[in-house]
């Protein structure tokens, strides 16, 4: 039985281990210095799910993208409708994009509450 601080220095060695072992073994990993925002749907104003701009999404085409599979239907060009990304920090919006990514994640590592919402209008 191998240790997982034995596996987390080489990735190639912990993917063949969990490929040997595919239905007998769980994984559990946490994230280290986590800058955690609320992905949202600006239009329905519900909750979408959660992520990490420091690891996960680390650039904001990554959060753009994330987006897009949460909200297929209004991925933008695929039905006509016309996406905005709005970026909320303790309740002051702005638009979210390259520019602004980097205030999200110094505003999420400090544990503002940061919110990155999908607003749309479908034709």
């Amino acid at each position: 039985r191998l240790m997982a601080a034995e596996l987390t220095d080489d990735s190639a060695r912990l993917a063949a281990f969990l490929a040997e072992h595919e239905g007998d073994c769980e994984l559990e990993a946490s994230l280290s210095d986590a800058a955690v925002v609320t992905l949202w749907d600006g239009t329905e104003e519900c909750s979408l799910g959660r992520t990490d701009l420091r690891h996960l999404c680390p650039l904001f085409e990554l959060v753009e993208e994330r987006l897009k599979d949460l909200l297929p239907s209004v991925a933008k060009g695929t039905d006509g409708s016309s996406v905005s990304l709005v970026l909320i920090i303790d309740g002051a919006k702005s638009v979210f994009d390259a520019a602004s990514f980097p205030q999200a994640l110094d505003a999420a590592t400090k544990m503002a509450d940061v919110v990155v919402a999908a607003c749309y209008e479908v034709p």
